[in-house]
């Protein structure tokens, strides 16, 4: 919890928007909105019967006025976990916008323990 009030103070101006991946544990938008942010929720939805995350959709979120995208990957609860060109997607979209990530990703090393550092680009 500490982690997630530190980073929003420190990344958001107040008034500024952050789009949260949901679901979420719930602490994550209240505390953007503690901090005075607008918060707005893209969700992650059903593709072919697995757990997907529309990038467009993500895009089409952010505005002049976001500050930050909030990834919780792996999802809890729905497991969901972005994928190596998911991440150089939206590292590369945030870099051209100037928006933040804040990185969620507690059980990725555990995950990808295979993977070299080269590999994580979020």
């Amino acid at each position: 919890m500490n982690a997630v009030m530190l980073s929003a103070q420190a990344l958001l101006p107040h008034g500024s928007k952050v789009v949260v991946l949901l679901p979420s544990w719930p602490n994550i938008p209240a505390v953007q909105r503690i901090m005075g942010a607008k918060v707005e929720g893209v969700p992650i939805g059903m593709k072919d019967g697995k757990w997907n995350l529309d990038m467009e959709q993500v895009f089409d979120a952010c505005d002049s006025n976001t500050s930050a995208i909030i990834i919780n990957s792996p999802n809890n609860p729905s497991g969901w976990t972005m994928s190596h060109q998911e991440q150089k997607t939206l590292l590369e979209f945030t870099r051209k916008k100037g928006i933040w990530i804040v990185s969620d990703a507690v059980s990725y090393t555990h995950l990808r323990a295979h993977e070299t550092p080269e590999h994580r680009v979020c």
